[in-house]
């Protein structure tokens, strides 16, 4: 009779920590990040440093793909809403507005599964401060750190 009473109370424990473990996973975690970034293009030899924030919640799934949904801001003025779905060892998303009834593509965005790097490609970028193939990556501090920066991010290694 003991046997099964220590037997009923550690399967009670392990179905808790089961139940607990799943709904902790499945909570949303806020995320602040702020990133010192380089803005910068090969073509114009163009490097200009910047900040990079992203705000918003993290939700984690079992079965479906993890998700961001916030706000990035860029430069200080340009402001975006965002939906980050995670993609192996980055998350990822394609910038979109509606012109003119049509769905247009606005940029890009990438981070590290770690959420600590970014990389961008922004229309609006190229458009402030005429350049062709704009880029932005942080954190950098000049245009080989923010390559280096891309390349990870790109390649999923931490």
């Amino acid at each position: 009779m003991k046997k099964y009473k220590v037997l009923i109370l550690s399967g009670t424990v392990v179905i808790a920590a089961v139940i607990y473990f799943l709904i902790d996973y499945h909570q949303p975690r806020h995320i602040e990040a702020n990133y010192s970034s380089t803005i910068y293009s090969k073509e114009s030899k163009f490097e200009k440093q910047m900040v990079v924030r992203i705000s918003g919640n993290l939700y984690k799934s079992l079965f479906e793909k993890d998700m961001l949904f916030g706000q990035m801001t860029v430069d200080n003025s340009l402001k975006y809403e965002i939906k980050l779905k995670r993609d192996g060892n980055k998350y990822f998303e394609i910038l979109t507005k509606i012109d003119n009834e049509s769905l247009i593509s606005i940029g890009s965005i990438m981070t590290s599964v770690n959420l600590d790097k970014v990389w961008l490609q922004l229309n609006d970028i190229n458009d402030k401060y005429n350049l062709i193939d704009g880029y932005v990556s942080g954190p950098a501090k000049n245009t080989e750190e923010a390559n280096n920066v891309a390349r990870s991010i790109i390649e999923g290694s931490e």
